[in-house]
């Protein structure tokens, strides 16, 4: 065995000379530029590799806190070609495969993870394509008073599979930029899907279009969506009590007149109040509403919430309100530390975040009928923190670098994230879980530092991982959980 340093992504042989790794880095303390030898993994992979691909390359090490031990073998590239013929032949595997399993297999039997597909994942991928086809047909029939279109709102529906009554589209054209929002109506496991959507939208439309995954204020404009009701004409009141346990949020209850379809009142009222508050406003200072049917409203008005909220503004608010409801890309939202999580606490019955969520009085979709139509993996990520580095700064590395770093390179969105004294649980959709295996392999220097654990949830069973370049497996059921 030898050793090498991962920097950056990178392996580097850590020169003979230096009888311990914590003598190495010293010396690049004092001599950044280094020249190193450069692991390739060509007909080859981590943590073994083959001498003749081998490369001199000169660095420069900028950031010593990255730079992470690594025990690895390098070996002549006939010595690397018998030990593969010999685990396949352990593992009885057919000659004929050896040329691919170069770049699939470790010496020890770990595989790559081939691409499965995700018909989630494959039917956002179609839908930006349509969309690239029609879109400049969308900008040129647009007009400035252009309030929504029912043709896009199929597209969703057919090439997302998401159900027609759970999302709404809306189209505008705000001078020469022009505007595509989607509401969920408060669905919180619909609007996962619905970032999931937009943080694929290829980048070359960005130059025409904003994207939204809510009803921003000054943009949505409310207009009735259905004929037979207006909820301009019948606004519905709200009865607003200050949330005990934070002062900068509230508890809503909405008022409505009674209405023989009191679920299309609901739908029509949530709207108009979003284009007076706008959906991220509401969001950013809700803790939680509900609906009631009355004939006698006591509560104010949206417009005299609106004023309120804005009078008694949380300015730490404001950047929540800049971005999507839940903060595009990282959900990172205050939490009390709390312990070992039991089970109960976990998404495969229902997401955390979902569980208190009704809209029109039914819950949002279950996260086990959302995976089997879909096929749609929920992943946990369990960090253990290190008693020698200091708590913050771990937090720091684990929830901004390291999450930043897959949100990146994979195809999630984040759920939520859990902090204890000893550990962090990040739960997350896993629209790819090939990929997100494959990406934390590679990159498993950066993740053994904290132990890390990876789960994945299928309708049967748990397949957990301890990340390393083996990525050992173990298969739970659900009562080896708790």
């Amino acid at each position: 065995m030898k050793k090498a340093v991962f920097y950056q992504g990178s392996l580097f042989l850590v020169p003979d000379e230096f009888d311990c790794f914590e003598a190495f880095v010293e010396d690049v303390k004092a001599h950044p530029m280094q020249v190193l030898i450069l692991l390739h993994e060509k007909e080859c992979l981590a943590p073994y590799f083959i001498e003749e691909y081998c490369e001199v390359k000169t660095v420069m090490f900028q950031d010593l806190d990255k730079l992470i031990e690594v025990d690895v073998e390098v070996m002549k590239k006939s010595e690397y070609e018998k030990l593969l013929h010999n685990k396949m032949n352990d593992l009885h595997l057919n000659d004929s495969s050896f040329d691919c399993l170069r770049q699939s297999m470790t010496l020890d039997g770990t595989f790559l993870r081939e691409y499965e597909k995700s018909c989630y994942h494959e039917a956002i991928c179609e839908f930006w394509q349509q969309f690239e086809k029609k879109e400049q047909y969308l900008r040129a029939s647009m007009s400035d008073h252009c309030e929504q279109n029912d043709d896009l709102r199929m597209m969703f529906q057919i090439y997302c599979g998401i159900q027609y009554n759970q999302i709404r589209v809306y189209l505008r054209k705000i001078k020469d930029k022009h505007v595509l929002m989607m509401t969920c109506l408060a669905d919180s496991l619909v609007q996962i899907l619905i970032d999931g959507i937009l943080h694929q939208a290829p980048p070359s439309l960005r130059k025409e279009w904003d994207f939204y995954g809510f009803l921003p204020k000054h943009i949505y404009k409310y207009s009735p969506t259905r004929e037979e009701y207006d909820a301009s004409e019948m606004p519905c009141a709200l009865k607003v009590e200050k949330n005990e346990f934070d002062e900068s949020k509230y508890m809503v209850e909405f008022e409505i007149q009674p209405h023989p379809n009191f679920a299309m009142a609901c739908e029509e009222n949530y709207l108009y109040v979003c284009s007076i508050l706008g959906e991220n406003m509401f969001h950013a200072v809700i803790h939680d509403f509900k609906w009631t049917e009355s004939t006698e409203r006591t509560g104010i008005s949206s417009q005299t919430f609106y004023q309120q909220v804005m009078s008694s503004l949380n300015p730490r608010l404001l950047i929540q309100l800049a971005g999507h409801m839940h903060q595009i890309g990282l959900r990172l939202k205050k939490q009390n530390s709390f312990g070992e999580r039991s089970f109960d606490q976990h998404i495969m019955t229902r997401c955390i975040e979902c569980t208190d969520w009704f809209i029109l009085e039914k819950p949002s979709l279950d996260i086990n009928e959302l995976q089997m139509e879909m096929n749609i993996a929920f992943s946990t990520l369990v960090f253990n923190l290190r008693d020698d580095e200091e708590v913050q700064l771990q937090h720091k590395h684990i929830l901004l670098d390291l999450m930043k770093f897959l949100v990146e390179n994979t195809h999630m969105e984040i759920i939520d994230y859990c902090i204890s004294n000893d550990r962090i649980d990040v739960d997350f959709m896993n629209f790819d879980p090939s990929k997100m295996f494959n990406t934390l392999r590679n990159n498993a220097p950066v993740f053994e530092k904290y132990d890390c654990r990876y789960d994945e949830y299928t309708a049967d069973e748990v397949l957990r991982y301890e990340i390393s370049y083996q990525m050992k497996k173990k298969k739970l059921n659900f009562n080896q959980l708790h």
